[in-house]
Order: C-alpha cells, then sequence, then structure tokens
C-alpha cells in the first residue's frame, strides 16, 4: 500500500599505553602536484603511518583529524589495533614541504578504556597543506568516535556505538549494532544496516539512513537544506512525525494510524507506536519507505 502527503514545494533542495608520537622518518617521497595550468604547482612530501597497539583494557577508539579521510572498520577476535594511512605536507617548494613534514604527527594516548589517536599539526599553516589519511582496524564490539573538520568519516563493521562530528565532508556508516550519532555541517550522512538508535543533526546536505528496526527504537533525522530519505522494514513500531517547511512529504510502504496531517507536517502511528521516528527539513523533500 502507497500512501503519498503533498505539500507545497516553494524552494530547490540545497543540497596502560604511554605517548607515542609517529614523526617523519627516513623515508620521505617528494612528488609534484601539477595545479591547475596557472603556475600553480605544489609539492608534495609524505610518509606512510603504520602502528599497532595492544587492546587489552580497552574497549573503545576516539579519532581526532582535521584533515583527510578516516577510516574504521570493525573486525572479530583480533588482539590489536592496526592503524595504517599516510602523512602528507604540501608546499610550494620540495624542500618546505619535506622539512615540514615533521611537523606533522599523530599521537597515541591512553584515556582510560579508550585509546585517542591524534593529528598534531601547526596552528598556523603559512601556505602548507597538511592532511593526515587514517585507516583504522579495531575490535568490531568497540565503541567509535571521530572527530573530523575537513575530510570523509567512514565506519564499519561495529556492534558498539558510533559517533561522528564533521564540519565538511560525508559520513558513511554501514553495519552497526549499535547506536550512530552524526554531527555534519556541510556534507551528506549515508547509514545503512542500523540495528541501534540514530540520530543526525545535519545543516547542509542529504541524509539517507536504513535500519533493521527492532522494537523500541529511535530515530531523529533532521537537516536544514537537504532531503531525507528513511527506510525501516514495513512491520517497524513507532511513533512518527515528519515536517518540512519547503518540500513534500512521502510515504511508501507503511501505513500511518491515527493520522494527523497538516500542509506541513504528518503525525501518525505505525504498528504499536513503541518507538519513536522524527523527522524534520526546512529547505528538502522527506521520503519513508518500509521495506
Amino acid at each position: 500500500m502507497k500512501t503519498r502527503y503533498f505539500l507545497m514545494r516553494l524552494l530547490p533542495v540545497l543540497t596502560g599505553l604511554s605517548l607515542l608520537i609517529l614523526s617523519s622518518g627516513c623515508n620521505v617521497n617528494g612528488t609534484i602536484d601539477v595545479g591547475d595550468g596557472n603556475g600553480d604547482n605544489r609539492y608534495t612530501a609524505s610518509d606512510p603511518i603504520n602502528l599497532r597497539v595492544g587492546v587489552a583494557g580497552h574497549t573503545g577508539l576516539e579519532v581526532n583529524n582535521i584533515n583527510g579521510p578516516v577510516e574504521v572498520y570493525g573486525v572479530n577476535g583480533i588482539d590489536e589495533i592496526e592503524i595504517t594511512g599516510e602523512r602528507i605536507v604540501r608546499s610550494d617548494s620540495q624542500h618546505d614541504a619535506d622539512e615540514h613534514l615533521n611537523s606533522l604527527q599523530v599521537s597515541l594516548r591512553d584515556a582510560g578504556s579508550m585509546i585517542i589517536v591524534e593529528t598534531e599539526q601547526p596552528s598556523s599553516s603559512d601556505g602548507r597543506e597538511y592532511e593526515v589519511r587514517y585507516k583504522i582496524r579495531i575490535p568490531d564490539n568497540w565503541d567509535v568516535t571521530v572527530n573530523l573538520t575537513n575530510g570523509i568519516v567512514t565506519v564499519e563493521s561495529i556492534s558498539g556505538n558510533v559517533e561522528a562530528d564533521v564540519t565538511n565532508g560525508n559520513v558513511n556508516v554501514t553495519d552497526v549494532v549499535g547506536s550512530v550519532s552524526v554531527d555534519l555541517t556541510n556534507g551528506n550522512a549515508d547509514l545503512r544496516d542500523i540495528n541501534g538508535n540514530v540520530e543526525v543533526d545535519l545543516t547542509n546536505g542529504i541524509i539517507f539512513t536504513q535500519m533493521n528496526w527492532t522494537t523500541n527504537r529511535q530515530c531523529k533525522l533532521s537537516t536544514t537544506n537537504g532531503g531525507i530519505e528513511l527506510r525501516v522494514p514495513e512491520t517497524a513500531s513507532a511513533d512518527f512525525t515528519a515536517s518540512v517547511s519547503n518540500g513534500e512529504i512521502s510515504l511508501t510502504g507503511l501505513t500511518l494510524h491515527d493520522l494527523v496531517s497538516s500542509p506541513r507536517s504528518v503525525h501518525g502511528r505505525l504498528g504499536n507506536g513503541e518507538g519513536r521516528i522524527e523527522l524534520k527539513t526546512v529547505n528538502g523533500s522527506i521520503l519513508a519507505v518500509g521495506y
């Protein structure tokens, strides 16, 4: 059964571990980035990251990065976390890039049950570009927290909870048993195969979320400029609310009981109404799909 509620479309959618610091080694790779053809060439110095840390006594990972992608993958049964990736400095000369690679560091520290991986770089770039790319494998039952200024966050196969706070970039989370929380300013959030509660707060971008809805789950998705698509089992039970300022609300494969609707909102009950779904956008449309 397919039910649609159309609203006025007024605006377009806008879319025990001690401190360890990894500094530059003797293996420094230098390359030239060909610019845009206007003489804006950049010279690059880079060095690989390859760290191993025992997992005993820890249950979570926190990654704090400024520029560069962060990938975290859960693996069953491993006894150490594996941190690989690359440190990169770009500058106007090869000498300057090589010289300042040493000022871009990765630190590891113990914070009780958490292992914290953190990028350390100068507060002033002086025209240089600093980037650290992380790919991290951890026990799949750990919690994960990622704080990133510019870049893409990818988290997969985690049975703990996941939190991501990103300023500019996309957030991709797949196969999580625990809860997922995303705070994103500019970018898209793509969440799939989520078993726990979900909360996404986004300013400019699109939210896609697919949940394996079980009893008494909570889902709160909010964006200012962008659309929302939520997919839940057609048997999902929840109090359902959706609201827009400029856009439309559509439901497919879901039946709302005790329906109350207005030009800009829809409220009703899915199943017995045991959980809660709250969807909200200002400029954009909302689609809720039962599968």
